[in-house]
């Protein structure tokens, strides 16, 4: 047929050295600027996270709690510490079971908190953020 082919206009790139690749560049840089946004909304999201536990009195106190509990978990090695990481300390805590178990160390810890300091965990009233900031997956 003499209609005109849809593939005309690409016929030429076809045989042009790494047509394909060229292709995926072009790709990529349109999308930037919709990736560099929707990174720097997820950065905006997790600084607004940060500056809310920063300010929080009452998170401070509960990790005083943690390290607390932490130094009388060690209190038969006679190590005591001042501080921990969070990054290594608190994904362990709710690993950590007991005998049982039934209980994380987490459960145990804000059992205690209830128990004794209710007010240190209203730092999670304030955490409506978190949610939304740990939902921030960049696919890129």
């Amino acid at each position: 047929s003499s209609g005109i082919n849809a593939e005309w206009p690409l016929r030429p790139g076809v045989n042009t050295p790494y047509f394909t690749q060229r292709l995926n560049i072009i790709e990529v840089t349109v999308s930037i600027p919709d990736d560099i946004e929707d990174i720097k909304r997820m950065v905006d999201n997790i600084l607004e996270v940060c500056r809310v536990l920063l300010n929080s009195n009452s998170f401070l106190r509960f990790l005083e709690k943690i390290l607390a509990i932490g130094n009388m978990m060690n209190a038969a090695i006679k190590k005591t510490s001042p501080g921990f990481k969070l990054s290594s300390t608190l994904p362990k805590l709710s690993t950590i079971k007991s005998q049982d178990k039934a209980v994380s160390l987490l459960d145990f810890i804000v059992q205690q908190c209830v128990l004794l300091d209710g007010d240190c965990l209203k730092f999670v009233n304030d955490l409506e953020i978190v949610h939304s900031a740990s939902q921030c997956k960049s696919n890129i």
